[in-house]
């Protein structure tokens, strides 16, 4: 019975809730601030990625290349919740998902009033080690 006691407080899922709330905001705040760091820091080490009807993996630092050099070219405007993200956090408290629905506005920086408007819903897998939470993964699709 005490190993099921330990168990059961081995995660607070309100706490863990707040934390990867936080994680989000910083999500969304890299995107309207441009910034690759912030965007990529909860990445893991290696993240595998679902788009377009293909799957990928790539190291972190491949994902912070690549948003830094999008970046270049894009302003997001407008990043913001469609709906209250879901949250699940398995009973352990080391593996979580996200689900998120995102209503953007983006502007190529060489025409800041030619601006375009979409919604990106994802799902993305978490793990909590000795340093928080890491996206381990998304799946991500885009819709008018």
């Amino acid at each position: 019975m005490l190993a099921f006691s330990t168990l059961a407080l081995a995660a607070d899922p309100a706490a863990e809730r707040v934390a990867l709330l936080k994680l989000h905001a910083q999500d969304r705040d890299g995107h309207l601030k441009g910034d690759a760091d912030l965007i990529t820091a909860p990445l893991a080490p290696t993240i595998t990625e679902v788009a377009g009807g293909h799957v990928s993996t790539m190291k972190r630092d491949d994902a912070k290349a690549k948003f830094a050099e999008y970046l270049k070219t894009v302003k997001y405007t407008a990043w913001d919740d469609a709906s209250e993200p879901v949250i699940k956090i398995s009973s352990d408290g080391k593996m979580a998902w996200m689900v998120v629905e995102i209503k953007v506005e983006v502007a190529p920086v060489s025409n800041l009033v030619d601006k375009r408007n979409f919604m990106n819903s994802a799902i993305q897998t978490y793990e909590k080690g000795p340093d928080g939470w890491q996206m381990t993964s998304i799946a991500a699709t885009m819709g008018r």
